[in-house]
C-alpha cells in the first residue's frame, strides 16, 4: 500500500532516485563551499564516491556558480 500523502510523479524509481541524490550531492557541496572532502563527510560516503557521482550527475564547479 502507498504511504498517505504519497503522490506519483509518473517518473520511474531510478529517476527520482538519481534527482534527489544530485540535489543532495550540490546542497552538501554548497553547504561545504564546495570542500569535497567536507561534503563527503556530510553524505556519509567516501570523497572517492563523491567524486564518482559528481562525474556521474555532471555536476562540476560550474554548477558552483548556477543559481537555485
Amino acid at each position: 500500500a502507498a504511504e498517505k500523502g504519497f503522490k506519483s510523479t509518473g517518473a520511474s524509481l531510478n529517476a527520482s532516485v538519481a534527482r534527489l541524490e544530485r540535489e543532495m550531492i550540490l546542497n552538501a557541496l554548497r553547504d561545504a563551499d564546495w570542500v569535497k572532502s567536507k561534503a563527503a563527510r556530510s553524505l556519509d560516503i567516501s570523497e572517492t564516491n563523491l567524486r564518482y557521482k559528481m562525474r556521474k550527475y555532471g555536476i562540476t564547479e560550474k554548477d558552483r556558480f548556477a543559481i537555485g
